[in-house]
């Protein structure tokens, strides 16, 4: 039964065409907050890691039903820590999501440069993400969120392992709706 329902989300997300509810082009304000199990690493390590995203979304939604495609851009830190290591990443993130009255899906990537401060020499190096999360939202503007992450941390061009599976909260507000267009139909024609 999970499966059918991945499946449903999945071709959810792949539609690019504007949905067709009551929906309006919107946009707003964002903000996640998430903390869970950080892997990374030559020999994957686990360790604590911690999350907050702050941006804006931007797409054809209905406040009202929390239905509709969206696009969220913005700025995503991520840390790491455990003991003798810690790792910060300032990520540039894009997100494609779906929302569908209490749930919701999102998948994106994120690119930024990462620091591993540590027992040794400091690091500097770039990380890149892939992300994936899911939102059931308990008001019309919060949520509880998970999100799972992976991809790579490149330190001296020697790329290893990076991932999260982390559990947080999340705000979400349209913060302008645009109305489409009136035009009248029943004008008269102009006489010359």
């Amino acid at each position: 039964m999970g499966t059918v329902w991945c499946a449903m989300l999945l071709a959810l997300m792949s539609l690019f065409t504007p949905a067709a509810a009551l929906t309006s082009n919107q946009a707003g304000p964002s903000f996640d907050l998430a903390a869970g199990l950080g892997l990374g690493g030559g020999s994957i390590n686990a360790r604590g890691a911690g999350q907050l995203s702050v941006g804006g979304w931007a797409g054809r939604y209905d406040d009202s039903f929390a239905i509709g495609r969206y696009w969220w851009f913005g700025a995503t830190g991520r840390a790491d820590w455990r003991p003798g290591l810690f790792i910060a990443a300032p990520l540039a993130e894009i997100r494609r999501g779906v929302d569908v009255i209490v749930a919701g899906a999102y998948w994106g990537a994120a690119l930024g440069p990462v620091l591993a401060v540590g027992s040794g020499p400091t690091s500097t190096g770039l990380a890149a993400r892939a992300v994936g999360g899911a939102k059931f939202r308990r008001t019309r503007y919060f949520s509880f969120t998970a999100r799972i992450e992976a991809g790579a941390d490149l330190f001296a061009g020697r790329p290893t392992f990076a991932g999260a599976v982390l559990l947080g909260v999340a705000f979400a507000r349209p913060g302008s709706a645009q109305k489409p267009s009136t035009t009248q139909s029943n004008t008269s024609p102009s006489r010359r």
